[in-house]
């Protein structure tokens, strides 16, 4: 079974658009600073690492922080 998801943002009001702009910066905040944390050998290259072994960045929850560094290794492989 295909599951499907469809967001829209065409009902929110300016407040909500501008929070969850402010996630997005925060979140691409976080993940450079994995990036460069991972070239700089400051974190170790593995597909997963626990919350409690992340740095905190800009964001603090522990499953944001594991999607950036995910997404940070990720990114960091391809370019190998």
């Amino acid at each position: 079974m295909i599951r499907v998801s469809k967001h829209s943002l065409k009902f929110s009001n300016k407040e909500k658009i501008q929070k969850l702009n402010k996630f997005f910066e925060l979140y691409k905040l976080t993940l450079i600073d994995y990036i460069n944390q991972i070239k700089d050998c400051k974190l170790p290259l593995k597909t997963m690492l626990t919350s409690k072994q992340l740095p905190d960045s800009a964001l603090t929850h522990s499953r944001y922080k594991q999607l950036a560094y995910k997404q940070a290794s990720e990114i960091i492989r391809s370019n190998l």
